[in-house]
């Protein structure tokens, strides 16, 4: 420990009387550490912390896929019913309790404006078996599971703080849900989320947790419905044997259910269905940060390289004096620590500045986006990638400066030491590694950047501009059949065609990028196909293709009035190629469907309009009146002659004197709709353009100081040439060739590893390939033009060397 302190003391003192030196091997670390303790800090707070449930490990979903598609996303799994969880309850031997629950999004009343909440209805049993206790009042009962028990209710921490101020006084009051009157018992911690499923509205858990009895009943549709079903393992029982325990459960009930036959039970740990699709991308931008790191590493190398060539004569006098190499080394490596330590530093306190502005770009893209955060894990993490760091950089400067001692050192004004081959090669190999790893970032943010690029500039099939969409669910109780939903539709329509500004309103149930029903599509009266096309269905008002800027290819659109004993439909372009290539679709039936079969006849086509996504392939879609397919879940969509939105807040007044008691759940312009469809895109591009962007300047950086430190080194060298005759153009050659084979070989080399590294990012590219060539060839010619630029200005310098004045030092 004395050595090791009498280390840190010397290495203190030597930055101290070399700042320049110190202070550019921070920064350069500062950079590096700095990008990569923010990605770290999302990847931990995202992908590593543990799910707010005790022994969160054992704590599992249970669904079950169709066998045909056993390969799809987790989120997609269908949810046992009541009788099956039932069965499973009763017979399975690998979960210590098993748990089930149903998710709605209630109206509350009674509390300032009306307001939609995310509500799950759970069992008396799932906060004990997830470990989590309210923290005021009560959990839920086993009498309170039972059908027709008194309806009660929990709060989350944030609701009871938004709403009651965190009054425990909230403990006996009411809350109002769908006109019922919930008996407030208890509230749950702040950490505590359930359900937590990416992708999903409820991503971030409830805001009230129900008791289930009140809606409980034992008839046979409530037996069949779906519900999301939770299970803790039992100690020492893997994934793979409680899916085998389910499903041999399930064929048992196949022999009543034949349903099931076709169903492929489905068990998955909670942390992965929180996580969702994400943890892909992420370890990709983590390992390109990793490489912003390790070219910043590379870069402090070459300065500690340099450096230690210049130190040899002071190491040759402690070897004379009685220091072993490996005591030299040590203390090589306790500065180099030093550094990374300082650099670590700094790279926190950058990261504290960067998390909240990664945070905000990711917007809903990150699941558990509340987790992220400079914290102690995150901090340790820091400090160990400082250490890990400072030994990489500081290893290779080491052990050439002890490699390199001699006696001729210690000769006052030496010039044996520093001038060999081996500096040369190793400060070469370093540049060349940050130009090589620099290539692969700014290609894969080329690739990125381009296939964003097509994103924002793909024509979605509507006139975006100057739309504004609100978003509503129309509560059953209020709107309990079609004519009362088509009377709010017609009223809405016409008072918002009212507003001053507006110049085409309409109701939908679905719109582009925003999903709505699905199914298949196949002409009327053919036998069905198991291949037949997957389409999307909407019930529009008449004026919905005006106010989406949709054009009418052929046929007509819906005129008022509209309905009759023969359905009339409009369809897109792109179920016409599907289902009628080459034939006129006007007066041609179809049938279509999600739940139940329609017929409609085909009476006007329009263009193609996005899905759910930018990305995917425009869907067929079938256009029915709203007439003749009312619906809950509505849409208001005005179209207004300048500022959108500027009528926000007359088109949210005038929904709430049409129904006081009916939140707006969501309200945006439609740029906004379609911005926040590819933040994923962005987020990703964004990211790894900020990391190319800093290791480009690292690589230039680096070559430039390999080249100038080249320079000082050969100024005797420069000056005898110019003094036998050699041009000024003749020096240019001589310096920026060196940095031009250099960045060469780097670009070589990293064109090799960015065709063998862009391949995984297929999935996230639109309408470019990974190996275009315009972001290979481009990002080729642009470091190119860096690496020259970095090593024309000291050749230029070199240029300048006087030969006199270099010959009278002679």
């Amino acid at each position: 420990m004395d050595g090791l302190l009498q280390d840190i003391r010397y290495a203190v003192r030597a930055f101290l009387g070399n700042r320049g030196v110190a202070l550019v091997a921070v920064l350069v670390l500062a950079l590096g550490i700095g990008a990569t303790t923010t990605v770290y800090s999302v990847v931990e707070g995202v992908l590593l912390s543990p799910l707010p449930y005790a022994d969160a490990g054992r704590v599992v979903n249970i669904g079950q896929i169709p066998r045909t598609r056993a390969a799809t996303a987790l989120r997609r799994a269908e949810w046992p019913s009541r009788a099956e969880f039932l069965a499973l309850r009763a017979r399975n031997h690998s979960f210590e309790e098993l748990s089930t629950a149903n998710g709605g999004m209630p109206v509350l009343t009674g509390l300032g404006d009306a307001t939609r909440l995310s509500a799950w209805e759970v069992m008396s049993n799932l906060f004990p078996m997830l470990g989590i206790q309210p923290i005021l009042g009560r959990g839920f009962t086993a009498e309170e599971d039972r059908p027709g028990s008194a309806p009660v209710a929990i709060l989350s921490y944030a609701f009871w703080s938004a709403r009651f101020g965190r009054d425990p006084g909230a403990i006996g009051r009411s809350i109002t849900l769908d006109r019922t009157d919930y008996l407030v018992v208890g509230v749950m911690p702040a950490r505590f989320r359930f359900p937590m499923v990416a992708g999903r509205r409820f991503s971030s858990g409830a805001d009230v947790w129900l008791s289930i009895g009140p809606t409980l009943s034992t008839s046979p549709r409530d037996m069949q419905s779906s519900a999301f079903t939770v299970g803790r393992l039992r100690p020492g029982v893997g994934i793979a044997e409680a899916r085998a325990d389910v499903s041999a459960v399930l064929r048992q009930l196949a022999e009543h259910t034949p349903r099931l036959e076709n169903m492929v039970p489905v068990v998955t740990p909670m942390r992965d269905l929180a996580v969702g699709n994400v943890r892909t991308p992420l370890l990709l931008v983590l390992g390109a940060v990793g490489f912003v790191l390790l070219i910043a590493c590379a870069n402090v190398a070459n300065l500690l390289l340099a450096r230690a060539i210049a130190r040899q004569r002071e190491m040759a006098i402690r070897v004379a004096l009685g220091a072993t190499r490996w005591r030299i080394v040590r203390q090589l490596l306790t500065e180099a620590v030093f550094l990374a330590l300082a650099g670590a530093a700094a790279g926190v306190l950058l990261a504290t500045w960067g998390v909240p502005p990664l945070v905000s770009l990711a917007g809903s893209e990150l699941p558990r986006i509340q987790q992220v955060g400079v914290n102690l894990r995150v901090l340790a993490a820091a400090a160990g990638a400082a250490v890990l760091t400072g030994v990489l950089f500081g290893l290779a400067p080491a052990l050439h400066a002890v490699r390199g001692i001699s006696p001729a050192a210690l000769k006052e004004g030496s010039t044996a030491a520093g001038t060999g081959a081996g500096h040369t090669r190793a400060s070469g190999a370093f540049v060349i590694v940050q130009v090589a790893l620099t290539l692969v970032l700014l290609v894969g943010a080329g690739l990125l950047g381009r296939s964003f690029i097509n994103l924002i500039t793909l024509d979605p099939g509507f006139d975006a501009q100057h739309m504004l969409v609100a978003k509503m669910i129309l509560p059953g109780d209020r709107y309990p059949g079609g004519a009362s939903t088509l009377a709010f539709a017609h009223t809405t329509v016409d008072r918002l065609e009212a507003l001053p500004g507006v110049t085409a309103a309409a109701v939908s149930t679905a719109m582009p990028l925003a999903g709505g029903l699905h199914g298949s599509i196949n002409v009327a009266g053919a036998p069905k196909q198991d291949d037949a096309p997957q389409g999307h269905f909407t019930a529009v008002t008449p004026g919905y293709f005006r106010a989406l800027g949709i054009p009418l290819r052929r046929g007509r659109l819906f005129r008022p009035g509209d309905r009759g004993g023969a359905q009339q439909v409009v369809v897109n372009d792109a179920l016409t190629r599907a289902l009628f290539p080459r034939q006129d679709p006007i007066g041609k039936r179809i049938s279509f469907g999600m739940y139940t079969t329609d017929t409609g006849t085909i009476v006007g086509v329009v263009g193609n309009t996005r899905g759910r996504s930018l990305v995917a392939a425009p869907p067929p879609i079938v256009y029915e009146s709203l007439a003749d397919d009312p619906q809950y879940f509505v849409n208001a969509i005005v179209r207004t002659a300048g500022d959108p939105g500027a009528l926000a807040a007359p088109l949210r007044a005038t929904l709430r004197d049409i129904d006081p008691d009916l939140p707006v759940d969501n309200l945006q312009t439609m740029p906004e709709v379609m911005a926040e469809s590819i933040t994923a895109q962005r987020l990703y591009a964004t990211l790894l353009g900020v990391f190319s962007t800093l290791a480009l300047l690292m690589a230039a950086a680096g070559l430039y100081a390999l080249v100038s430190y080249a320079v000082a080194r050969r100024t005797r060298e420069v000056g005898i040439r110019l003094a036998l005759g050699a041009l000024p153009r003749d020096v240019l050659r001589l310096v920026v060739g060196r940095g031009a084979r250099l960045a060469l070989a780097g670009i070589c080399i990293g064109t090799v590893g960015a065709l063998a590294a862009t391949r995984v990012l297929g999935s996230f590219l639109f309408e470019i390939t990974p190996t275009d060539p315009v972001v290979f060839v481009g990002v080729a010619l642009g470091i190119a033009v860096v690496a020259l630029g970095a090593s024309w200005l000291p050749a230029r310098r070199a240029t300048r060397i006087d030969p006199v004045a270099v010959l009278r030092d002679e």
